[in-house]
């Protein structure tokens, strides 16, 4: 679908922010008066050829949102991919934000669903935890 119908349907409901690179750009879907998106298009010349978007449109805050976002996905999958599932795992560090980062991504067909978690030490030096839960469809490298 071209990216000018899927933002005009868009719009009707949400805001909308253009991000421009090469060779994929993004189209920020955003709720009024947030700064961050609950979806992202990705686009490559005018054309959607891939889609992000928060499980929770919300900050996760306990075990049972992480499971219940996962579990709601997961059982959207259609019944021809459950098949070919697999699982990814990886951690990392950034260390100019002192930035522990581990994901899971559990890849059926042309679906997948990712979990993150970022640990960093505030400022009084207590351990913080953020979660995110998405899934996504198509091209979003």
């Amino acid at each position: 679908m071209s990216v000018d119908a899927v933002t005009t349907q868009l719009q009707a409901r949400f805001q909308t922010s253009n991000h421009p690179s090469k060779p994929v750009s993004q189209v920020w879907v955003l709720v009024s008066g947030k700064e961050l998106p609950f979806a992202v298009l990705y686009v490559r010349n005018q054309v959607v050829v891939g889609v992000e978007h928060e499980i929770l449109e919300r900050e996760s805050e306990s075990a049972n949102d992480i499971f219940d976002a996962l579990f709601m996905v997961s059982s959207k999958l259609m019944n021809e991919h459950k098949n070919s599932c697999h699982i990814e795992t990886g951690t990392g560090y950034l260390p100019d934000a002192h930035l522990s980062k581990a994901y899971l991504n559990l890849t059926c067909g042309p679906y997948r669903v990712v979990l993150l978690k970022n640990e960093f030490k505030s400022t009084d030096g207590k351990l913080i935890d953020g979660f995110i839960a998405r899934e996504e469809l198509g091209d979003t490298d």
